[in-house]
C-alpha cells in the first residue's frame, strides 16, 4: 500500500530519526530527563496518529509495528513518576 507521501518518504524518515535521537539524549541528560520524557510520549502519539491515518492496517500486523509503541508510551510513565528516585 501507498501512503501517498512519494517523494517526502525519505526526509520524513530522517527528520524522524533525528528526532528520536533528540529524545534519546535528552532522557539520558539528567537534567533534561523530564522534558525528553514528555517529548517522547507526544512523538510516540504523533507517530501512532499520523500512521494510524496513514497505514491504519499497521494495526493488524503479526509483528505489531503499532501496538509495541503503546508500552513505550506506558514506560515512558514509569519513568517520569520514578525520576526523582534516581
Amino acid at each position: 500500500l501507498s501512503t501517498g507521501a512519494g517523494i517526502l518518504s525519505a526526509p520524513a524518515v530522517i527528520v524522524g530519526a533525528l528526532a528520536d535521537i533528540v529524545v534519546g539524549a535528552l532522557i539520558a541528560w539528567r537534567p533534561t530527563a523530564r522534558k525528553g520524557l514528555y517529548a517522547g510520549i507526544a512523538l510516540s502519539l504523533f507517530y501512532l496518529i499520523v500512521g494510524t491515518f496513514l497505514r491504519p492496517d499497521l494495526w493488524n500486523e503479526p509483528l505489531g509495528p503499532f501496538l509495541k509503541v503503546l508500552p513505550i508510551i506506558v514506560l515512558h510513565f514509569v519513568a517520569l513518576a520514578i525520576l526523582e528516585e534516581r
